[in-house]
């Protein structure tokens, strides 16, 4: 979606009595990764199944953003879980900071998916399971049903804005036998942007192509970045840029005509080597 070209028609941006209008929740980053903050409507190009479509209207996402941290807690994160723990409040706070409106679950994935802190929770609350996150005893984690189970949860979430980062040591081995299908189609479902973010250690090892194909794969389909990181301690400065990004979301609402529901979006805007973060399944 990088090099896409699209020619933004003169228009009104008023929908034809006939078409409906759907909002997609994107990002534009510059050539170093940094949010673009100032694009206007006349900027964006939109096309689904090829065909363009008519902008209504591309302003910076105002709806508050519902956000589930996926959280390793199996038991090779012990000796790194103070960097852990510090990476993670420092998120928290970024994401405070950028998008105040945030509403924020966090989930380990242990040997099974397990809720730390729901949606709802007040902010000390959240602060609170941050600070006691500590690994348990089982070796596999959970990180492909976590996924799902979030997903299925953000999709009954009020706010159409939704996003999965899922915070993971690499090379972890995996419970359970969830396909990459599977977990991608319940990601698509939710409308939720997926971010993995994996950091390495001396521990290591090589993960099952089932985990790796999500953590690589998924993010490029669901409007996110996959980010490899080579050491706990840098984890704090990428998870910032991280919540950077969610935070300079743009909402770009634009007509589709009444027919077959299309299969693949587009967007680019006019901004050279722009990189753009869209899912690939326009929203429903």
């Amino acid at each position: 979606m990088v090099a896409l070209s699209i020619t933004v028609p003169a228009m009104s941006g008023r929908p034809h009595p006939a078409d409906t209008t759907k909002t997609a929740f994107v990002a534009a980053l510059d050539a170093t990764g940094k949010p673009l903050t100032t694009l206007t409507r006349a900027d964006w190009g939109v096309r689904e199944d090829g065909v363009d479509r008519s902008i209504v209207e591309a302003v910076r996402a105002t709806e508050p953003l519902q956000l589930v941290i996926l959280i390793d807690t199996t038991k090779a994160v012990q000796p790194v879980v103070g960097d852990v723990r510090t990476a993670l409040a420092t998120f928290v706070a970024a994401i405070r900071s950028g998008a105040p409106d945030t509403e924020i679950a966090l989930v380990g994935f242990g040997g099974s998916s397990v809720p730390l802190a729901d949606f709802g929770r007040s902010p000390a609350d959240l602060d609170r399971a941050v600070q006691r996150l500590f690994p348990d005893e089982r070796e596999s984690s959970a990180l492909l049903e976590s996924i799902v189970d979030v997903a299925k949860t953000l999709a009954k979430r009020q706010s159409p804005r939704r996003a999965i980062v899922a915070i993971n040591q690499e090379g972890s081995t995996e419970a359970g036998n969830l396909s990459p299908q599977a977990v991608a189609e319940a990601v698509f479902n939710s409308g939720a942007s997926f971010w993995s973010v994996s950091y390495r250690t001396k521990q290591t090892g090589t993960a099952p192509q089932s985990r790796q194909i999500v953590l690589d794969a998924l993010p490029q389909q669901a409007a996110g970045v996959h980010v490899l990181v080579n050491m706990p301690l840098a984890l704090g400065a990428n998870l910032t840029r991280v919540a950077e990004v969610l935070s300079a979301q743009y909402a770009v609402t634009y007509t589709r005509p009444d027919g077959a529901t299309p299969k693949v979006l587009q967007m680019a805007v006019a901004h050279p080597g722009a990189q753009m973060l869209v899912p690939r399944t326009p929203p429903r």
